[in-house]
Order: structure tokens, then C-alpha cells, then sequence
């Protein structure tokens, strides 16, 4: 269940960093007692509404920007329950022009880079491991 209530005061956005008015976010799975917390602008949270509603086929592959890709990545690093139940398939295209593809369908968040969108693509599709040749 996902829960949203705008905070009166002005803080740092969870997401992005920014100092303006915020949002407070409050995430919970089925069957847990406690919800996640956090604070998000109005930018960011037009975002994760987004990606939350494409998210709803659980299989779907998404194109986010480099720096959710991080923020997803540092959170399952942290252990945060929620990314690390979170099944999903993300890539996103690196300022270098290379790309990023994100597995975390088994909850393991594997990552792996890839010269062509369409590679990043076809890894996340399971049409190759990598090492394998296309």
C-alpha cells in the first residue's frame, strides 16, 4: 500500500536532493506491520508514481535515468526491504553512451553494462548470459 501526505515544511528530497516543499511517501508490503517513510518533491514523486504504475506488470522492463538506477542500487545495498522484494527489470543509458541493465526479478539486483541498448535489452529478455555471444 502506498500512502502520500503533504508535509508543511521544506526539507531535502530523498531522491534527488533538492531543497523544496515535500511530500511524505509511505510504502508497505502485504503483510508487514511497519511502512517505509521518506520525504520527495513533487518532481520526483510524479516519478515514482510512473514507475509505480508501470511497475504493475511485474515483468515489464522500464527505462529509468542513471541516478534512480543508483538510488535503487545503494537501497538494495542498505537492505532496504522493500527494493530488495521489489521484482523488477530496469536499464538505463549512461552519459558515456553505454547502458546499464538491472535484474532484480530473484532479488539479487544483478547488474551488468552493455555497449547497445538492444544487448541491455536482450540480457534483461534472457536471450543471453553474459560471455555468451549474441
Amino acid at each position: 500500500m502506498i500512502e502520500v501526505f503533504k508535509d508543511p515544511k521544506y526539507g531535502d528530497c530523498y531522491a534527488c536532493g533538492r531543497k523544496v516543499e515535500l511530500y511524505k511517501v509511505s510504502l508497505s508490503m502485504e503483510g508487514e506491520s511497519a511502512a517505509h517513510s521518506f520525504f520527495i518533491c513533487r518532481s520526483c514523486l510524479k516519478e515514482l508514481a510512473r514507475a509505480i504504475q508501470e511497475a504493475d506488470d511485474e515483468g515489464k522492463i522500464m527505462e529509468v535515468l542513471p541516478k534512480e538506477m543508483s538510488h535503487f542500487v545503494e537501497r538494495w545495498c542498505n537492505k532496504d526491504k522493500y527494493v530488495r522484494e521489489f521484482k523488477c527489470r530496469l536499464y538505463c543509458r549512461n552519459r558515456d553512451g553505454t547502458y546499464t541493465a538491472l535484474d532484480n526479478r530473484t532479488g539479487d539486483c544483478w547488474t551488468e553494462d552493455f555497449k547497445t541498448k538492444d544487448h541491455a535489452i536482450a540480457w534483461l529478455e534472457d536471450e543471453f548470459e553474459v560471455g555468451d555471444e549474441l
